[in-house]
């Protein structure tokens, strides 16, 4: 491509609206950049040049004299170097570097203005930038383009030491990036993981089988270590039998005018489908709390989510309890049933730490 390096380049430059017709894409510096770069996180530069610098992996950002645009750009991507410059030819500034192509490429504004897309090959290239101003004054801002960049591409010649050690650069960076991902997601994993344990069984290593049953296991073994192991331990037939156990301590008192929660236990006894009200939670929610729902939301300290905080949290209302160690208590998974339905029944206690002293007593004899 030969360019005109005439003033007919840049007559429209002082049109009325500021606008540009001349050849070239409008981007909008600001700090003195713009950027001719792939998508990417961040950039750290360590300018060398008054014109152009480029990180390891190919992104280059170009200084203009205004600190903040528009200017014009553009970029010439070509088969073949376009030919020594004996002289600047009317360019006011003209430097050349060796750069990889990676992926995309575009011009960029700075901080996140409009996006160009550039058309090229990935690959290795030197790249040859020149600037022309006309009217341009440093450290302003321009209200109309005064400043023209050309941006030549082309690719390099084979085995250009250059260019070998910027990919070079790139590789190593990318591994390092790589691996320090690798290092902080393992990081996040086990802190995540090291605050489960805390949360959940109180800070103690779970064995394999009260691991395999879940967060409902939390609440039974900040209560009691030694119940919550035995009860993950059990067969399934013994799992069942503490989950009804744990529905009839949560019922055993309840008035039966209004709701009678019997004939659930029963059912639950027996191994049968829960009957009439019981299979429609929210009717029988319905029928034990008539009216308008009040909700009280309440922030959760760290002390009362401690170990001692399963003794000591105030009671919620024993039918509520009840309703929901019945829901627990239904479960598909015996053991999950069986730790559920005792944590809910614990929740309507008035005396926790006998109704733990009694779970214990009837899991361990």
């Amino acid at each position: 491509m030969q360019l005109p390096l005439d003033d007919d380049l840049f007559e429209s430059y002082s049109a009325p609206d500021g606008s540009w017709a001349g050849p070239g894409q409008v981007v909008h510096p600001d700090y003195h950049q713009f950027y001719f770069a792939g998508p990417r996180e961040e950039m750290a530069w360590n300018f060398d040049h008054d014109l152009i610098e480029a990180d390891p992996l190919g992104n280059v950002v170009v200084s203009t004299v205004c600190r903040m645009g528009p200017v014009a750009v553009l970029v010439d991507v070509r088969d073949q170097a376009p030919g020594q410059l004996d002289r600047n030819d009317g360019w006011e500034a003209v430097e050349q570097i060796s750069i990889p192509v990676i992926g995309d490429r575009q011009l960029e504004s700075w901080g996140g203005g409009p996006i160009h897309p550039v058309d090229i090959t990935p690959g290795d290239y030197e790249l040859r930038a020149h600037r022309r101003t006309w009217g341009a004054e440093y450290d302003t801002g321009a209200d109309r383009v005064h400043e023209f960049y050309l941006l030549q591409l082309w690719p390099a010649a084979s085995g250009v030491s250059l260019t070998t050690t910027a990919r070079a650069r790139v590789e190593a960076a990318e591994r390092e990036r790589q691996d320090e991902e690798a290092r902080r997601w393992q990081a996040w994993d086990d802190s995540v993981a090291a605050e489960h344990r805390r949360t959940t069984w109180g800070g103690r290593e779970p064995s394999p089988s009260l691991e395999a049953v879940g967060p409902e296991s939390g609440p039974v073994a900040r209560a009691d270590w030694q119940l919550a192991n035995a009860i993950a331990e059990a067969n399934e037939e013994q799992q069942r039998r503490i989950a009804v156990w744990a529905v009839r301590e949560a019922i055993q008192g309840l008035p039966t005018d209004v709701v009678d929660f019997g004939i659930a236990l029963e059912a639950l006894a027996d191994g049968r489908t829960l009957p009439p009200p019981f299979d429609d939670e929210s009717r029988v929610h319905e029928l034990l709390f008539p009216g308008p729902t009040r909700v009280e939301i309440r922030r959760v300290t760290a002390a009362e989510m401690s170990e001692r905080s399963e003794m000591t949290r105030p009671p919620i209302a024993r039918e509520a309890a009840a309703l929901a160690a019945i829901r627990m208590a239904t479960g598909a998974d015996p053991a999950v049933a069986a730790m559920g339905a005792l944590s809910q029944a614990a929740a309507g206690q008035s005396d926790r730490a006998a109704f733990w002293s009694r779970a214990h007593e009837f899991v361990l004899g």
